[in-house]
């Protein structure tokens, strides 16, 4: 609990309301937030006096909301973007269903995105519409407090106005969402700003035309979509020339029966609620609809299915394809992008999938320095991949100083180093570091 006695200064709260936002990031426990705040989020909550001026009461609001506090004096939130949200994930998740674990999960999943739709479209309805709406509305009372300032004009302008900053705040939430800048803080209204990062960002990614392997330009839309599946079937195609095994061989067996144990090991309730938690809360929600922050603050109802669906994988159940499907995004690794090749292509994995994925890197972070040289910081908890950047600076600074036998650097391309993963390669050398079979099961079906 956090007890609150806020000053009567509205300039001097500003600082309080940022240190409650910040901590509410850091915070996964039950946490209640109690005191005089010296601000409301109503007109209904001030009796007599002049009307309160509702702008004065956006930090405030903006507080509440982005701490994921509700203020319980009400019989039900005040707040219409979470009245019953959490009463609506419960009732549909409730619904009993047949199968394995791992399938009554994803049709739970499945049953609380057709709910929520249907909520959403109900009770919220289109927050654009109804922005529109209530400043219309506000123009007309406006009116008629200049004809008539009345008590009773003065509270019903009071009360619309803050809804739309409400419904203003909903807004820019969205685009700001949208947008994904994950730097932005808190300030005045930014929906114009957002738009302007959407629509750059759309005219910057978007592909009118592309060069094939031969160097033809293809325009047409059916063309360029021909080339991409032409080009990443080709990427993602394991090559097929005989290897040489005999080389794995002469690696040393590293793992012992002890990593192993703590690799297979079942995951108890407490360890699959730190990877959850762990999760960006805006991470992608595709292709499954869910993202973090949905398994976060849904916790206590879905925590048992989950843990149930995740032992049922660690158990040696694969993984449906629900759960395995992900979505091919590309990224441009220059500015103007003429080739699919001038693409990083990531995939946009269902949430589910994520968190089981985070777990298993979690177990192996620990072994990580045994089996992956420190020289590979990427891979190293602590160290940064900008150190060899900086090591490799150093060398070519240096690399024009006479030597009897000269000097001679090696730029290697490994674009194609993980798109092209031979999987029966990579399981004997885990099997030869001394991996057991049931981490390996466990790698090669997720």
């Amino acid at each position: 609990m956090t007890l609150v006695y806020a000053s009567c200064k509205d300039y001097n709260r500003e600082a309080l309301w940022e240190s409650i936002k910040i901590f509410s990031d850091t915070n996964n426990s039950p946490w209640m937030v109690a005191g005089d705040f010296n601000s409301i989020v109503s007109p209904e909550e001030k009796l007599g006096g002049n009307p309160h001026n509702m702008t004065k009461s956006f930090p405030f609001i903006n507080c509440i909301m982005d701490s994921s506090l509700l203020d319980i004096d009400y019989t039900e939130s005040p707040f219409t973007w979470c009245n019953g949200f959490m009463q609506v994930v419960e009732d549909a998740w409730q619904i009993p269903m047949e199968g394995n674990s791992m399938w009554k999960f994803h049709l739970k999943l499945k049953n609380v995105c057709k709910k929520l739709s249907y909520w959403s479209k109900h009770t919220i309805g289109n927050i654009f519409d109804k922005t529109k709406e209530l400043e219309n509305r506000l123009q007309e009372l406006e009116e008629n407090c200049l004809n008539e300032n009345s008590d009773i004009n003065r509270m019903e302008y009071n009360n619309v106005n803050a809804q739309l900053i409400m419904h203003i705040k909903k807004e820019e939430s969205y685009w700001r969402q949208k947008a994904g800048l994950k730097w932005y803080t808190e300030g005045d209204n930014n929906t114009k700003f957002f738009h302007s990062v959407i629509n750059s960002k759309r005219k910057k990614l978007m592909l009118t035309r592309v060069k094939d392997q031969d160097g033809t330009w293809k325009e047409n839309i059916n063309d360029i979509a021909a080339e991409a599946v032409h080009f990443f079937e080709q990427q993602f195609t394991q090559d097929t020339t005989c290897r040489d095994f005999s080389v794995i061989r002469r690696l040393p067996r590293i793992v012992t029966e002890d990593d192993n144990l703590a690799l297979g090991a079942i995951p108890n309730i407490d360890e699959v609620r730190s990877t959850v938690f762990s999760i960006s809360s805006s991470s992608s929600s595709v292709p499954d609809e869910f993202s973090g922050k949905f398994f976060q603050q849904c916790w206590d109802i879905i925590s048992s299915d989950l843990s149930n669906m995740i032992l049922e994988f660690v158990s040696g159940k694969p993984l449906p394809r629900s759960f395995t499907h992900a979505r091919l995004v590309l990224i441009p690794k220059i500015e103007a992008p003429q080739q699919f090749s001038d693409f990083r292509p990531i995939s946009l994995r269902n949430c589910t999938s994520k968190i089981i994925s985070n777990l298993l890197n979690y177990r192996l972070s620990s072994i990580m320095n045994k089996v992956v040289s420190h020289n590979q910081t990427g891979f190293i908890r602590g160290s940064v991949i900008a150190d060899n950047i900086m090591l490799t600076q150093e060398l070519v600074h240096n690399i024009n100083r006479p030597n009897h036998n000269g000097n001679v650097v090696l730029k290697l391309d490994m674009t194609k180093a993980f798109d092209r993963v031979a999987w029966d390669y990579l399981c004997k050398v885990m099997r030869q570091m001394g991996f057991s079979k049931r981490w390996i099961d466990m790698v090669v079906r997720l």
